[in-house]
């Protein structure tokens, strides 16, 4: 087998690797002329019409006015959390790939510095929350935070929360800019100095990452019950977000093979790795979910169990059934197989199956909360309900990100094309 190097791989627009001749020009790096665009109008355009639906919801009058509203803000809470740990999932993926310099991810990389450069929208899909975050959050209503203890009062009050979340946003924001930006640079200059830059800056990103994303799941999920606290939540929050990054890239990464481009840049081989991460993120998400709930059954302290009855009971079981089964145990069985993690399609509808689990899973989380916060007793005051607007504040956010990932896919070559490892990954061959 002949050695590929990356200043071969540069030097002109295909060149031989161990799987044969590749295709370096832009008619396999680039997307084709007009692809994208109207797919981008529409996810835009459906995007803020669900979000005025969602709105219109809310306007609701008659006798459960103020209930509608306070369900079009958490549908919307729900969208938000979902279209962020997406965002995150990935933001993830790209600073453990740099900081362990994983030369076989290379080729896919670019798209998850795609969705993770979009993270800046996290801000906007935030903002209408500053104002009617009282419909979200009770500990923000004055009358309930005259029942609170003091030293919750010092961690929740409104200034010290928003003051938190933007200092969130901003650090994935700037590590989600800036692993992009060093990246589309070597496209430009080829300068490998810029592969050791990357790598220097996710080393404390992901400390940066952690503590933040970790905090981020206390403050925007796990307050919304201002009476519970979970040590493990913030790593149930990541491994979800885990699992709906990877399984996001697989999706674009098919859908771009769709299109008749990266032949021989995304292999099996490639989707065959993926396809690992995908279900060993599922097993991690599993593992820290059944050891969140065994420690609290195990424990049984009142403040614990309170938010494991109310999704116990009312319906919410079934939910919780349907978590357990196809969040991990269908997924884990069919993903064993190397047949499905070979084959693009099936890969894609496993990676469409998890993205809808994901959000199942944050919708689990957040809409039991209509009535805990209130005093009342979380098993006979709470009962599943869905209506049409938790499809649209759920997809508002969604479709909005998505529209700007598809406007960064389009912007830019698919690949790292001046990578210094783009041939080992253009080699990439799974040997178990």
């Amino acid at each position: 087998m002949s050695q590929i190097t990356a200043d071969h791989a540069h030097g002109g627009e295909s060149f031989d690797s161990h799987f044969g001749r590749v295709d370096l020009s832009p008619s396999n790096t680039r997307t084709p002329a007009g692809w994208g665009g109207g797919l981008m109008a529409a996810f835009l355009v459906l995007g803020v019409l669900c979000l005025a639906a969602t709105a219109a919801y809310g306007f609701m009058t008659g006798d459960n006015a103020e209930e509608a509203v306070r369900n079009a803000w958490l549908s919307y809470h729900v969208g938000v959390i979902v279209t962020i740990g997406l965002m995150l999932g990935c933001l993830g993926l790209v600073l453990m790939m740099r900081a362990t310099q994983a030369g076989w991810v290379v080729t896919a990389r670019r798209q998850m510095e795609n969705v993770a450069s979009v993270l800046p929208l996290s801000l906007l899909l935030l903002a209408p929350l500053v104002l009617s975050g009282h419909n979200i959050w009770h500990w923000m209503d004055p009358g309930a935070r005259e029942h609170m203890a003091p030293a919750k009062l010092q961690y929740l009050n409104t200034g010290f929360f928003w003051g938190r979340i933007a200092v969130y946003v901003a650090i994935w924001s700037l590590l989600g800019l800036r692993m992009y930006s060093l990246s589309r640079r070597q496209d430009v200059t080829g300068d490998k100095g810029l592969t050791v830059l990357a790598q220097r800056d996710s080393a404390w990103g992901l400390l940066a990452f952690g503590l933040t994303t970790a905090f981020a799941a206390f403050d925007l999920s796990m307050s919304l019950d201002y009476h519970w606290f979970s040590t493990m939540f913030g790593v149930y929050f990541f491994a979800g977000n885990m699992v709906g990054g990877v399984a996001l890239v697989v999706l674009i990464l098919c859908v771009l093979r769709g299109a008749g481009v990266l032949k021989g840049l995304i292999t099996p081989e490639h989707f065959h790795d993926l396809g690992k991460l995908l279900l060993a993120f599922t097993i991690f998400w599993a593992y820290i979910g059944f050891s969140q709930y065994f420690l609290i059954w195990y424990a049984n302290i009142p403040e614990e169990t309170a938010w494991m009855l109310a999704r116990g009971h009312g319906g919410w079981e079934n939910v919780g059934k349907l978590m357990m089964f196809g969040h991990f145990i269908l997924p884990f069985v069919i993903l064993l197989f190397r047949k499905v993690k070979t084959t693009p399609g099936l890969l894609a509808l496993f990676a469409i199956w998890q993205i809808a689990m994901c959000c199942v899973d944050v919708f689990w989380q957040v809409r039991p909360v209509l009535t805990i916060g209130h005093g009342t007793d979380p098993v006979a005051s709470t009962h599943f309900t869905f209506a049409w607007v938790d499809v649209t504040g759920l997809l508002g956010p969604l479709l909005l990100m998505l529209g700007l990932v598809v406007w960064r896919i389009r912007s830019s070559p698919l690949i790292p094309i001046k990578d210094p490892r783009l041939a080992e990954a253009l080699n990439h061959k799974n040997y178990v």
